[in-house]
């Protein structure tokens, strides 16, 4: 039980077109010079996300590290905001929309 605080889980609703299965990853902050490092798992209908001694993720994600305190027959009832996005490209934590790429 429990999760280190380097870690972070992420789950989004993902409508495709295209799954993502991305190892290790880094991403780059141009503007603030922060790096992320993160891998995901993408496939309809959702997307995980597991970000690596990165503070909070940019996107509106929601937040599901919690879930590592929870025991394997707990029960419980939970209200997480999610993300709803998309895979039209090849990049990790990318979920725009086809009208915001072009």
């Amino acid at each position: 039980m429990g999760l280190p605080d380097r870690y972070k889980f992420y789950l989004s609703l993902f409508l495709g077109p295209i799954s993502r299965y991305v190892g290790v990853a880094g991403r780059l902050d141009t503007n603030s010079g922060q790096m992320a490092y993160l891998t995901e798992f993408s496939y309809p209908p959702f997307s995980c996300l597991l970000t690596i001694d990165t503070p909070e993720f940019v996107q509106l994600c929601g937040v599901i590290s919690g879930f590592a305190d929870a025991r394997y027959d707990q029960r419980a009832d939970i209200e997480i905001d999610v993300l709803v996005g998309f895979g039209h490209t090849p990049y990790p934590g990318d979920y725009r929309s086809q009208a915001a790429i072009d």
